[in-house]
């Protein structure tokens, strides 16, 4: 468990562990998991970080919506239910459905990639990736918000060192992301479906 301020959980990088894709093609450190002892096949929503070392099919999740987004590396091809989609850490994050057929290329070496996952009957979701300059508040809109950071920022009187979150709680008060120069940040948020 992170740190704690009012409303909002740090979930510390340096606490999490890698552990194998379902399909064994590659490695996943979960940032966070609703509810918190929810395996794979129970979860609600799932935040976590993957790195994509090889060519080859994705997971499949029956029922769940997903959205990535590249972090680290030149990026990669997909093909997703036979659709082409080029994703780069310049492109916005992408939504699509854990149950399709989903296939990947890596273009010039392993990326790295931000993924949440949300059960499809009980929530869905947002990502945005920002890149700020200025002080930047934050919303929950009324639903669970997290807040990655790719690059160090500071939330409130906690600094948050690379891909450190914050977790705020529906009814936490709105924050304010201060950047340490060009910053980015990735803002999750969840809603009741």
């Amino acid at each position: 468990m992170g740190e704690t301020m009012t409303g909002i959980e740090i979930l510390k990088a340096s606490d999490r562990k890698p552990m194998p894709w379902k399909n064994g093609g590659g490695e996943t450190i979960e940032i966070a998991v609703h509810p918190a002892d929810a395996s794979l096949e129970t979860f609600d929503w799932r935040l976590s970080i993957a790195t994509v070392a090889v060519d080859g099919p994705f997971s499949t999740f029956a029922g769940i919506d997903r959205t990535i987004a590249v972090l680290t590396g030149d990026g990669m091809d997909m093909r997703i239910d036979g659709e082409p989609q080029r994703l780069t850490p310049e492109t916005a994050p992408f939504p699509f459905q854990g149950d399709s057929k989903t296939e990947a290329w890596l273009i010039g070496g392993p990326v790295r990639d931000l993924n949440i996952m949300s059960r499809r009957t009980t929530l869905r979701h947002r990502m945005e990736r920002l890149d700020i300059t200025a002080p930047t508040r934050i919303e929950t809109e009324g639903g669970e918000c997290l807040v990655l950071a790719v690059d160090a920022c500071r939330v409130g009187d906690v600094v948050l060192d690379v891909y450190d979150v914050a977790r705020l709680a529906p009814t936490s008060m709105p924050v304010t992301v201060e950047p340490q120069g060009r910053t980015r940040i990735f803002v999750i948020r969840l809603f009741a479906a």
